[in-house]
């Protein structure tokens, strides 16, 4: 999984009744386990004469860990028959390392956790319960070991996985032709990489990400070639036939563009059918800032930060060194938690206990009563302008939201039961992350938000929790916050103390970023190019430099955030 990237604003300054920390050192957190570099290729190797059984088998899932055109190195290892019926391209099951092929006798098999399997186009899926495969040795006529069983497309282990393949996040309109969203999907590094990613813009949208991204574009469009120029110039060489109309080269150039953008050396895309180049504007390449406002990250337009303290909502501010506190909507008061809309036009406040929702413009005298109800949680505003407020009570609508004064209908489809701890919203709007359920029993997935002329349906549920969970002790999930348009900040909580996990949002990986287990952690703030905020227990906000490198930056607080 891609690690987490933070910028290094400037530092938070804060005096009065909040204080900067004068003691106590920068945290730095080790990781609980090192990979090895992700970047590494392992060159397959054909069988030697006269290897054994075991060198049999595991060259074979070495060999398929490496992508290769007809994976021809790996079809060297089976019988004839075998080789002539494999599809190799069929896609992955991936499996959980430390599970050897069991080698005897009477033949070998492989029986290990089933981690998940990509298709043929690299959609990720989570996998449950075992994966059981009997390679069926045998013995040519030549005495050689070879397989006679491959599986229905490659094996891998999770390890080489991550090692020879990388997500990458393949980009298609939403609905509305506003902005992109991303798909990810998990490609093999390498020369092909570029390829098979513009063949995934092609192919059109997963069928997850499918419901909120556009259509295909009319008549079904195929790759020759991509070549990456010395100048980062991805060069696309399409199949000749007709030329598709201006709109829909316009929109394929933006998907194309934003697909390539994250792999290494694109700064453009330039597009041919045959011997007709793709024109863009007045000339022949196109690039994200050509599309910039259709950026999914919607990167925050300021790092500033609001804290509550005592119940009431202030802006964090640094006037000439000296840390202050700027009282801001005096109207909001005994407040829970909080948002604030992005262009600072509205705040909006749990209050009274969890009970109420307030909301308030900049300057007004009074605050307006939005909702009524109980155990409400932490609000946001979507991308899309709305304000959503989350309940953990589970006798009642687990999620309200409001678009100017109208409640809009939720409907929560395929949810598991129980009071709601935490709802986010990623950047684009589009998706959610839930935690789910009690202190003893949480869960998290990830959810589609469709949005129709009747309401808002949150559906499309995949569970995270069997990624995450303790192996050895019950791992409560208390906050989560998209650090990306499609990774996650997970704040879990077990007997040892509290942690930051960082994890992709198909559920494939995560990884520990600190700030330690001596720190009690009760919430997360992130907004995509601002530093990543934690608060601890007892009202100390942390800042993330970089993974497993925490500073304390404020003191005395009692909640902080970031503009949605």
């Amino acid at each position: 999984m891609r690690r987490v990237a933070m910028g290094l604003a400037a530092m938070l300054l804060l005096g009065a009744c909040v204080s900067i920390p004068t003691s106590g050192p920068v945290e730095e957190h080790s990781a609980q386990a090192q990979r090895a570099n992700p970047g590494v290729e392992i060159a397959p190797v054909p069988p030697a004469t006269g290897a054994s059984p075991t060198l049999i088998v595991e060259g074979f899932l070495h060999a398929m860990a490496t992508y290769e055109r007809d994976f021809g190195v790996a079809r060297q290892y089976l019988t004839p028959e075998a080789g002539a019926q494999w599809q190799p391209e069929g896609g992955i099951a991936i499996y959980r390392e430390g599970f050897p092929p069991v080698v005897s006798e009477t033949g070998a098999v492989l029986t290990a956790p089933l981690v998940g399997r990509t298709d043929a186009a690299g959609v990720f899926t989570r996998g449950e319960g075992d994966l059981l495969h009997d390679f069926g040795l045998v013995q040519d006529a030549q005495q050689q070991w070879r397989i006679s069983k491959p599986p229905s497309g490659l094996l891998v282990s999770q390890y080489l996985f991550a090692s020879t393949y990388s997500q990458v996040n393949v980009s298609f309109w939403d609905r509305e032709l506003a902005m992109m969203v991303p798909d990810p999907r998990f490609l093999p590094k390498g020369q092909h990489e570029l390829e098979a990613a513009v063949s995934a813009v092609l192919g059109g949208p997963s069928a997850w990400v499918a419901p909120i991204a556009r259509p295909p574009f009319g008549p079904a469009l195929t790759v020759e070639s991509v070549e990456l120029s010395g100048s980062g110039v991805a060069r696309i060489e399409l199949t000749p036939g007709s030329l598709p109309a201006a709109d829909v080269r316009e929109r394929l150039l933006g998907e194309l563009a934003w697909s390539l953008a994250g792999m290494d050396g694109v700064v453009a895309v330039r597009v041919s059918s045959g011997s007709t180049v793709w024109p863009f504007g007045t000339g022949e390449t196109a690039s994200t800032a050509d599309f910039a406002q259709a950026n999914p990250a919607r990167p925050a337009s300021s790092s500033q930060v609001f804290a509550l303290v005592k119940g009431g909502l202030n802006r964090v501010t640094d006037v000439t060194g000296t840390p202050e506190l700027a009282p801001v909507a005096p109207a909001l008061t005994r407040i829970d938690s909080f948002a604030i809309r992005r262009d600072n036009t509205q705040y909006a406040a749990v209050t009274d206990g969890r009970t109420r929702v307030r909301t308030v413009a900049p300057g007004q005298p009074t605050s307006a009563l939005a909702l009524s109800g109980r155990g409400l949680l932490r609000p946001q505003y979507s991308r899309q302008g709305e304000l959503w407020i989350g309940s953990d009570e589970a006798a009642e609508s687990r999620v309200t939201v409001i678009a100017g004064n109208k409640q809009l209908p939720v409907v929560l489809e395929g949810v598991p039961p129980g009071g709601l701890r935490a709802v986010r919203l990623a950047p684009d709007g589009l998706r959610a992350v839930l935690v789910v359920g009690s202190e003893r029993a949480s869960r998290i997935g990830v959810a589609r938000v469709e949005r129709t002329g009747d309401g808002i349906r949150v559906t499309g549920w995949r569970d995270l929790m069997d990624v995450i969970a303790s192996t050895t002790e019950p791992t409560e999930f208390r906050d989560a916050v998209w650090s990306s348009p499609t990774s996650i900040l997970l704040l879990t909580s077990d007997k040892q103390g509290t942690q930051v996990l960082s994890m992709d949002s198909e559920g494939l990986e995560n990884h520990d970023i600190g700030p330690g287990r001596a720190i009690s952690l009760s919430g997360l703030t992130m907004n995509p190019g601002a530093p990543g905020l934690a608060i601890s227990s007892d009202g100390v906000v942390y800042r993330l430099y970089g993974e497993f490198t925490w500073g304390p930056i404020i003191t005395g607080v009692d909640g902080v955030n970031y503009p949605d």
